[in-house]
Order: structure tokens, then sequence, then C-alpha cells
């Protein structure tokens, strides 16, 4: 547990590490889910690396954190939340340089089958140079999420699901997620793809069941929904609600 009126400020002798990391040790047969995490009411300031970093975690709880770091920082990411189950993200401010809040599919390194599910996201205002929402990264599973009641402000992309975000990943499924109540101020809303720039041969990991509800606001650019892949939209991205 990391409660209560703390600050943390990074070191910036040290840009390979972020602020507070909780990974499961996939070594560890007894140790592979973490569970039980409280991490609230703490500032996370001019991080070189990522601020908040997740991985095989199960019943999370993360409120009222103030995340901010330098634009010019490359890998700034302020909350990720790989491969872990039950997660509630509620109260937080975030000004990151990277992506906002994450939702990854990376089980690789844990050495065993491990959905992303079950996360909520509540009540937060956010701001980056990058994606205030990404879901996708790795080769597993992202599902079952919602995400509500949200102001995205000063912002590139509103909205980002790429399953197959580089060429040398192989992809994650992304279905059953729902955002409900955003506004957005930014330069593009939404850019959802199968995979990465390019036509590819190889198959490409699923993205459906996505939904929107009442979301508002202006972008100077247009949104992107695409599948490179030559077969048809419903096997690969598709099952989208826009209300």
């Amino acid at each position: 547990t990391i409660r209560g009126n703390r600050i943390v400020k990074c070191c910036s002798r040290w840009p390979d590490k972020g602020a507070i990391t909780v990974m499961a040790d996939s070594k560890n047969p007894e140790g592979q889910c973490i569970k039980n995490i409280i991490i609230e009411d703490v500032e996370l300031l001019n991080s070189q690396y990522w601020n908040c970093f997740l991985h095989g975690c199960d019943y999370v709880k993360i409120r009222s954190l103030r995340i901010e770091n330098d634009f010019r920082t490359h890998n700034g990411d302020a909350i990720d939340v790989d491969c872990c189950r039950f997660v509630t993200i509620s109260d937080c401010m975030i000004r990151s340089a990277d992506d906002c809040i994450t939702l990854r599919g990376n089980e690789a390194p844990l050495g065993g089958s491990r959905p992303c599910e079950y996360v909520t996201v509540n009540n937060c205002i956010l701001s980056t140079r990058c994606n205030a929402f990404r879901i996708g990264v790795g080769n597993g599973l992202v599902r079952r999420c919602t995400l509500s009641n949200i102001i995205i402000r000063d912002t590139r992309t509103a909205i980002c699901l790429v399953s197959q975000y580089s060429a040398a990943s192989a992809g994650v499924q992304i279905e059953d997620i729902m955002f409900n109540n955003i506004y957005m101020d930014c330069v593009r809303f939404f850019n959802i793809a199968t995979t990465p720039r390019g036509i590819r041969e190889e198959e490409a990991k699923v993205i459906r069941r996505i939904s929107f509800n009442h979301l508002r606001g202006s972008a100077n650019t247009g949104s992107v929904i695409q599948d490179w892949k030559p077969i048809p939209p419903q096997r690969l991205c598709g099952g989208f609600e826009f209300q």
C-alpha cells in the first residue's frame, strides 16, 4: 500500500526506471500474481520513464493520483495496467508526456495465459502529447473494461486501440470495452487499427464489441478506423457502437 499525501520526485540520472513498478515473478509459481494493491493520494512528478506500471496483479485500487512529467520525456506513461484483473482507477489528474492510461496484454513475460480484464476507469482529467487512452501492446487479451466520466484536454489522440502495435508483436485481442460520458479536446478523437502501417499477410488479432456513448468535444483532424488485412471486416475489426 502506498497512501497519503506523498510526493515522489524521480531522479533524471535513472532514465530507465519508473516511480512505481509492481511486477509478478514468472519464476516463482506461488508469486505469479500479486494481490491487494492500493495506491492513493500520491503525487508522481517528473518521472523520466513510466510513472506507475503494474504487471500481473489482481485487486488493485488506484485513486487520487496526480501525475505530471515534462512533455519532452520519450516514455513518460502515467498508468500502465498490464495483464491485471479487478482494477479500479479513479479521481486522477494526469499530464503526461506519453500515454496517460494504458491497458495492455503482454502475457509472454508471465509464462502463461493471463488476460487484462475487469478494469474500470472513472472521474479522471487527462492531458498528453500522445494517447489519453491506449489499449493494446503484447500478445494476449484485453477485455471487459469500462472507462467513463473522463475529461481529455490538450491531447493528440483521445482513444487509441491498436491490436498489433509493432511488426515485432503478435498483437492483442481487444473486446468488450465500453467508453461513456467523455469530453475530448484533442487533435484526433480515435485511432483504431488491427495492424501497424502497411499491408501484412499474417493474421492480426480481433478488435470487436467496442461501444462509445455520450462523447463530445472538438478535434482538428479526422479519426482512423482501419483494417489492413483483406478479409471480411467483421472478422477482425467490427461490432462498434456509437451513440
